[in-house]
């Protein structure tokens, strides 16, 4: 870095390490090359998000400034923890924000919300594959919302088995 020109400080350069927190993650990769490396989300960055969750629920209230603050924060868990599952959960909080002098709670809002109080509390570690090449292709897809704020979704195996399912 000082070779480039850049002014680093070295409390932001910590030594290597093979746990370490990245983007409200924390990143294991005490297995790596060998093995997956792996990731869980940060406990402090986890509890936070369920107390905003319960505070919506409590006060049956969500400015669309503070959807838009809570979508933005919540895309690290469905992008680290779920991959892409959870994306249809956090459509309402993107929903809401454009929708200025809105504050009411709605089913989708409600459901999302729900959602996210009863699965990110039990969240194992994702896997990131060394080579993901050489894994096997599977097609999914899925579609949500409505006036019941269901959630559909579809997978095509391998091995030639379909699963589907509705939430």
């Amino acid at each position: 870095a000082e070779l480039c020109g850049w002014d680093v400080p070295d409390a932001k350069s910590p030594p290597p390490m093979e746990f370490l927190r990245t983007l409200g993650a924390m990143t294991d990769l005490r297995e790596f090359p060998l093995g997956p490396i792996s990731l869980k989300t940060a406990e402090d960055r986890v509890q936070s998000t369920l107390a905003d969750l319960r505070g919506i629920l409590e006060t049956r209230r969500l400015p669309p400034a503070f959807a838009g603050k809570l979508y933005g924060r919540m895309q690290w868990a469905s992008a680290t923890c779920f991959g892409r599952f959870g994306r249809a959960m956090l459509r309402a909080f993107s929903r809401r924000q454009p929708e200025q002098g809105r504050f009411n709670l709605n089913p989708q809002i409600v459901a999302a919300c729900e959602f996210w109080l009863r699965n990110l509390p039990n969240v194992r570690p994702r896997e990131v594959p060394v080579n993901p090449e050489l894994l096997p292709l599977a097609v999914s897809y899925s579609d949500g919302e409505g006036d019941k704020a269901g959630v559909g979704i579809a997978l095509w195996l391998p091995s030639g088995v379909t699963l589907a399912g509705y939430t």
